[in-house]
């Protein structure tokens, strides 16, 4: 182990004797004359938090003083780890004035902080969280495409003939809340409402995997159970927008005839609207109610290691990654995405609407294809079943609305 080249923390490479006991390693050193060091891991069974204590003794007869000690909970590489915004990096630390946050990109540099109760590294599937007994400034620490974070402490007195000792404990391993909230109570992955709406979803989800156990059926399962929910609601937005679809001959009258009387116009529609029993914003409705379910499972589904890895059908091996079929030049062709888009399409055409606003049959879907052409197959399996189901709605409700 290296100690960095710095202030009076300039040990050469030390060298640590290992030994071992029952759930615990122990590391000891004398990286200069008089000072010895022990780092003692505690590993406790099918958990992902470690103990850790590192000892200093001082065999002198005058006190020795650390400057600037520094204690890491990890490093990462930054070429390796940041490819895309999906697995960007970033930095949470606990202090007094509340949570702070730092996305790190590759132009990050050595950064030093304020004091916290806890500072964690964050990438998509993992997290790396450090919690000192006593609270201590973090830090961050570059050197070429790696960086470090962690503590810093910046004087470490160890009396003559005595001893001083650092508690911590280092939490590594998933991401994901279920996993996460067994072990630390820290508000690492946030408390909001979407993130709240996403872990209730995730629980259902967790509970139809363990009848059905394939991620992707799952998946397929909640998402109809979503539809089937919200069906009351859909029906009568998509009806109210077919009963404005027969009345826009006689608006268009009511706008002809009070051109030079907006107030009575609108007063008008307003009538024409209560007469034929139809709210006009009640087309709006089912997607401003459905927005906050996408988004909460969006970033469950983005973040949960249950779907690293898992396997769906036919071409999708990987729930959490693109499902690429083959690629041409490079170019990887991801099916989902262009199916979403199709059927995205296909709900706009048949969906009651201005003559005025027809374009957007078209530049919706193209815009989603475009923004989430690389998405998780896993999120994509969950729209392209809702737009599917919404398909279906449209053809039960069109049907109905002629009888």
């Amino acid at each position: 182990l290296e100690y960095p080249a710095q202030d009076t923390t300039s040990w050469p490479a030390t060298d640590y004797q290992v030994s071992r006991q029952p759930q615990t390693i122990i590391f000891r050193s004398s990286p200069r004359a008089g000072l010895e060091v022990e780092k003692r891991y505690h590993l406790a069974p099918g958990r992902y938090t470690l103990g850790c204590q590192i000892t200093l003794t001082n065999h002198t007869s005058q006190d020795i003083i650390l400057n600037n000690y520094l204690v890491l909970g990890g490093i990462v590489n930054l070429a390796e780890e940041i490819k895309d915004r999906a697995t960007a990096l970033e930095l949470k630390a606990g202090t007094p004035g509340g949570v702070i946050k730092k996305h790190l990109s590759p132009r990050i540099q050595s950064e030093d902080g304020k004091e916290c109760s806890w500072v964690g590294l964050l990438s998509q599937y993992r997290v790396l969280l450090l919690r000192p007994e006593k609270s201590a400034p973090w830090i961050l620490t570059r050197s070429g495409q790696e960086l470090g974070f962690g503590l810093r402490y910046p004087e470490v007195i160890i009396p003559a003939g005595g001893n001083r000792q650092l508690d911590f404990s280092l939490y590594a391993g998933p991401s994901d809340h279920f996993i996460l909230s067994q072990e630390i109570k820290e508000p690492v992955l946030g408390n909001g409402f979407f993130a709240s709406m996403g872990r209730f979803l995730f629980a259902v989800l967790r509970g139809i995997h363990q009848v059905i156990p394939n991620w992707g059926w799952s998946i397929i399962i909640l998402t109809l159970l979503v539809k089937v929910a919200f069906y009351p609601l859909t029906r009568a937005s998509l009806h109210s927008m077919k009963e404005m679809q027969r009345l826009r001959p006689y608006m268009k009258d009511l706008q002809d005839k009070y051109r030079d009387n907006p107030q009575q116009m609108q007063k008008e529609i307003m009538n024409l609207y209560r007469e034929y029993k139809i709210n006009p914003f009640s087309g709006c409705l089912p997607m401003l109610v459905q927005f906050p379910i996408f988004i909460g499972l969006f970033v469950s589904l983005r973040n949960s290691i249950f779907l690293r890895g898992a396997p769906f059908i036919l071409w999708i091996t990987d729930l959490s990654q693109p499902d690429c079929l083959f690629r041409i030049s490079g170019f990887p062709v991801n099916i989902l995405p262009i199916i979403m888009a199709g059927t995205s399409f296909w709900q706009q055409k048949l969906m009651p609407q201005e003559p005025s606003q027809k374009g957007l049959a078209l530049l919706m879907p193209l815009m989603f294809l475009f923004l989430f052409y690389n998405f998780s197959s896993g999120l994509l399996l969950y729209w392209v079943t809702m737009n599917l189901a919404g398909l279906l709605e449209q053809y039960l409700v069109t049907q109905k609305t002629k009888k």
